[in-house]
């Protein structure tokens, strides 16, 4: 490479540089911040069976949800409006059941927390809907 387009690719670098700390989070000027920190929790929606095993939620068709669950206290407030966005993924996935016996499903939010970067990673399950489905064939 000549030394003209080494010049113009570290003043054109330069420029995306400067340009990104101006504007901020826009693409495709982005800092990615969501790199800079870490995350000291997760989550995801499974379904909790009257036995207390853990299922994914696609192993249960026909599902109908008519019980809000009770939240526990340490479940705390991180997702108001949870209970409308499951009821949507159910209804989407809304196969109807041709075969099977309903049973009484739990839809739990397991969290995966930690509160002390050293230590141990906490799992916490939280009722959202108490439903009724059939298991998948």
């Amino acid at each position: 490479m000549d030394r003209r387009a080494k010049l113009l690719g570290a003043l054109v670098f330069a420029t995306y540089v400067l340009v990104s700390f101006r504007i901020g989070e826009v693409f495709p000027f982005a800092r990615f911040r969501m790199f800079s920190r870490t995350v000291d929790q997760a989550s995801r929606l499974v379904a909790r069976t009257a036995d207390g095993r853990i299922h994914e939620i696609a192993e249960f068709e026909g599902w109908t949800c008519d019980a809000v669950a009770k939240l526990d206290e340490s479940c705390g407030i991180g997702y108001p409006d949870a209970e409308e966005r499951v009821r949507a993924e159910l209804k989407r996935r809304g196969r109807p059941s041709t075969s099977g016996a309903p049973e009484v499903v739990e839809v739990v939010r397991q969290q995966f927390v930690a509160p002390d970067p050293e230590g141990p990673m906490v799992t916490r399950q939280c009722a959202v809907l108490v439903c009724r489905a059939v298991r998948a064939q």
